[in-house]
């Protein structure tokens, strides 16, 4: 998350508002999408692990372990399609289409960020 904000710092005093927009537009996105997506996923994840350890069975903790990063890793592959067809949504739905071009950018940068952060939050 610290990133984000970074990079919305170190836009914000190019003075460029177009890309001011597309960087906010770009952080909501994958924030919903994204970030959203894989804490759902690993929360879910972390319930399970509790419960095997609480049980005493570790090999269950790294089945689990692994099993979610399959999961996390087949996820990415519809995430990914709907962040490259993000620029054409955002048009469809009446944003101004520099800023809409400039987040599908932002977006596609942050994807390998994205997918990376998925596996650390396991």
């Amino acid at each position: 998350m610290l990133q984000e904000t970074i990079n919305l710092i170190f836009i914000g005093q190019m003075n460029d508002p177009v890309k001011l927009a597309a960087v906010g537009m770009g952080n909501m996105i994958v924030n919903m999408f994204g970030v959203g997506t894989y804490f759902g996923l690993n929360s879910a994840l972390e319930t399970l692990v509790s419960q095997a350890y609480g049980s005493n069975e570790i090999w269950l903790c790294g089945l689990y372990l692994q099993r979610g990063r399959v999961i996390n890793a087949l996820t990415f592959i519809p995430m990914f399609v709907l962040f490259s067809y993000c620029g054409s949504g955002l048009k469809l739905l009446g944003q101004d289409e520099r800023v809409a071009d400039q987040a599908h950018l932002y977006i596609l940068a942050m994807s390998p960020g994205i997918f990376l952060l998925g596996l650390a939050d396991l």
